[in-house]
């Protein structure tokens, strides 16, 4: 065969399909020398590392939205304060004012127009009690005002002062009721009052023209 029709076949290159690290050159970055097999193996290690921590985090967040959150803390009740032992408790009953009167009072006479009782609590506490009752009426004027014994609330003209709350003087507290024909009175006088003192004083009688009730 002619030299110029003659084929040269050149012998294949076989390349290795997984890279021999070792054999490659070095490269050299701001006057280090790097080698990579060495630069790839902590890139390897860092990235793994990084990714892990990622995972963690993320399944502590998913944790966190999922966790039920306790419900708010229920207040104390609070704590009752300490009363009288024996303020509303009932004790006699007075038959002029039909009433009953609070407990620890004693009876101190009477006629047939007036009682007299002896309180042994306090003054304010038998002022108190006796509010409570008179609230109770089962009839009341335009204002509020509370009828006992089937009379109508008599006020005190100047301050206005009217059944249940009473009449506040200084050494006393009254209440009046009255209609045409009858008057109905009931007081409190305090330990300190000249009269008679730490006593309550009823009064059912009949009534005349001395005896002023203002209707507001």
């Amino acid at each position: 065969m002619p030299a110029h029709q003659r084929t040269v076949t050149k012998p294949t290159k076989y390349i290795d399909p997984i890279p021999n690290f070792s054999a490659m050159p070095s490269l050299l970055l701001g006057g280090v020398t790097v080698g990579l097999v060495a630069r790839a193996q902590p890139t390897m290690a860092y990235m793994s590392n990084k990714t892990t921590r990622l995972l963690a985090v993320a399944a502590i967040a998913a944790c966190t939205r999922h966790m039920p959150v306790p419900p708010p803390a229920t207040p104390a009740a609070p704590t009752p304060q300490p009363t009288s032992a024996v303020e509303f408790q009932p004790g006699p009953h007075s038959p002029l004012a039909d009433v009953d009167l609070p407990a620890g009072v004693t009876f101190a006479g009477s006629s047939s127009i007036e009682e007299s009782w002896n309180y042994s609590v306090s003054y304010d506490d038998t002022v108190a009690f006796l509010r409570k009752q008179f609230a109770t009426g089962r009839k009341y004027d335009t204002r509020g005002a509370t009828w006992w014994r089937d009379l109508p609330p008599c006020y005190n003209g100047t301050r206005h002062e009217s059944p249940p709350w009473g009449w506040v003087m200084d050494d006393s507290t009254l209440w009046v009721w009255a209609d045409a024909n009858t008057l109905l009175s009931v007081e409190v006088f305090r330990p300190s009052s000249t009269i008679t003192p730490n006593e309550i004083v009823i009064n059912y009688m009949r009534r005349d023209n001395s005896h002023v009730c203002n209707r507001a």
